[in-house]
């Protein structure tokens, strides 16, 4: 369950660091509220699923729709970066294309603990 989480954390993280909003100004959701948003994506990111469920969809739109400024994208991506280890069996091509099965419009980081989430731009 915790790996799920943290796999959404990622995938959702992504997600709002690619459709940040800057001119409002909000916090970024924390990585508990991220991963209950993403929870419901795990038995797709595990390849349990051939389509994510609505409820990870809307968990993916909750989460990208959260993010308005590169602050947000970064806290976001390095909640999913953080998550990422404790997801096992994980399929890193479905976590980073969850915003494409769901219909959400982002261009996410790479799914990859190694990634450096200041790089993210807006």
């Amino acid at each position: 369950m915790a790996r799920l989480i943290a796999l959404t954390f990622f995938a959702i993280s992504v997600a709002i660091v690619s459709t940040s909003r800057p001119e409002v100004a909000a916090a970024a959701p924390s990585c508990s509220v991220v991963g209950t948003m993403l929870e419901p994506c795990e038995p797709y990111v595990i390849d349990q699923g051939s389509q994510p469920s609505s409820a990870c969809c809307n968990g993916v739109k909750e989460v990208s729709d959260s993010v308005e400024s590169k602050a947000d994208l970064e806290a976001v991506c390095n909640c999913i970066k953080n998550a990422l280890p404790l997801i096992e069996n994980a399929s890193p091509a479905r976590i980073s294309g969850l915003p494409k099965a769901c219909g959400v419009n982002s261009n996410f980081p790479p799914f990859d603990p190694n990634y450096d989430c200041s790089k993210i731009s807006d």
